[in-house]
């Protein structure tokens, strides 16, 4: 049998959960042809990609279904010639299946990244369920995004497996202590340091955890919390610091490449994000060894057991998110304990491991 040819199609390739993944797992999918294409430009990870190899295509759209992204999709398509598009990112998964199909493409796979959970949404869900029919099989990130599916669409049950993300747990077998990850980073090594690794934008609930810290109003000594990431929310973000009066507090630290690095400088690691489809940024912080605060919605806690490895939270509740911060810097042995925890349950969620799967659904819609 000729190998299978894969096209996959992401909204953009700028850093994000999605986009790492994609990144991150291809070079672990032998056995197939792989080519990648944007929706949007090349992106920080799009370089990469194409550094390690790949061809990369961009349609320089965006979001919006021009025709001159039509017309480029069609002629690389015609270049490509994919037994197989894979799709992320929601615009993108509308768009593969549409014009995929309508460019003779065999299979469309949809990887589904995200609940969703939120009213404007809705009508994506509508749009998915009109076109369910052009898409062979879907892919999952956690049992929450299925049901979440399941229960706005009309889509079978059968039709969607689940194969959490996983990360490549390499990067964090020799990590240095904190005290040298601190040195290499110039970051002061008495603070209490608490990190928050995302785009900078609202479902990511930065708002609350800001609130959280002025809350705390100094009760914690030399507490500085690392905002890790870019996005809309920057200039409000720092706005809503200094109203607070907790400048000094908050460092926006902005897209980095050194995440392992600066995971091992911290003493907590915080996601109080509204909604998550599996957060690749907390299963790293897992694998570095952190307590974890996150916010206690269903795709977090398939990650984090409450009281066991971490401390789960009400999202909106900037009171509670200031006592988990509390508690834990009160008690360096729940520290440890949680973190020991969260480094053995990282080691369920291999990259290498997602990949075999991800193959095996390939590879299995051309048996017939």
């Amino acid at each position: 049998m000729a190998r299978i040819k894969i096209l996959h199609l992401i909204t953009g390739l700028d850093i994000g959960g999605a986009e790492v993944m994609l990144t991150e797992t291809l070079p672990k999918l032998p056995g197939f042809d792989h080519a990648v294409c944007s929706l949007s430009d090349m992106g920080q990870l799009g370089v990469k990609l194409e550094s390690a190899g790949f061809k990369v295509y961009c349609l320089g759209g965006g979001k919006k279904f021009s025709p001159a992204s039509i017309l480029k999709f069609r002629r690389i398509v015609k270049t490509e010639k994919p037994d197989l598009v894979a799709t992320r990112l929601i615009h993108a998964d509308i768009f593969g299946r549409l014009f995929g199909r309508l460019f003779g493409v065999k299979r469309i796979v949809c990887h589904l990244e995200s609940v969703l959970d939120q009213p404007k949404y809705d009508k994506f869900f509508f749009v998915e369920n009109i076109t369910r029919s052009l898409v062979d099989h879907y892919v999952a990130v956690a049992t929450p995004v299925k049901e979440k599916y399941l229960a706005k669409t009309d889509i079978a049950s059968e039709k969607i497996s689940v194969i959490p993300n996983g990360i490549n747990l390499e990067k964090f077998t020799s990590l240095p202590g904190k005290p040298e990850a601190r040195q290499t980073l110039g970051l002061a090594a008495d603070d209490f340091l608490v990190g928050y690794v995302g785009r900078l934008k609202a479902e990511r609930n930065h708002r609350t955890l800001l609130a959280a810290v002025a809350r705390l109003n100094g009760s914690i000594p030399r507490l500085k919390v690392l905002l890790i990431g870019d996005g809309e929310e920057m200039a409000n973000l720092k706005l809503q610091a200094e109203e607070l009066g907790i400048t000094d507090q908050i460092a926006f630290m902005g897209r980095r490449n050194d995440i392992p690095m600066l995971l091992a400088s911290l003493d907590v690691f915080i996601s109080p994000s509204f909604y998550e489809g599996m957060s690749v940024a907390l299963i790293e912080a897992m694998a570095a060894g952190l307590p974890i605060v996150a916010s206690d919605i269903p795709s977090n806690a398939e990650l984090i057991s409450n009281q066991k490895s971490g401390i789960l939270i009400p999202p909106e509740s900037e009171a509670a998110i200031a006592d988990a911060m509390s508690e834990l810097y009160r008690n360096a042995r729940l520290r440890q304990t949680y973190g020991e925890a969260t480094r053995i349950d990282a080691q369920k969620y291999s990259i290498v491991s997602c990949a075999s799967r991800w193959a095996a659904i390939y590879a299995n819609l051309f048996t017939d």
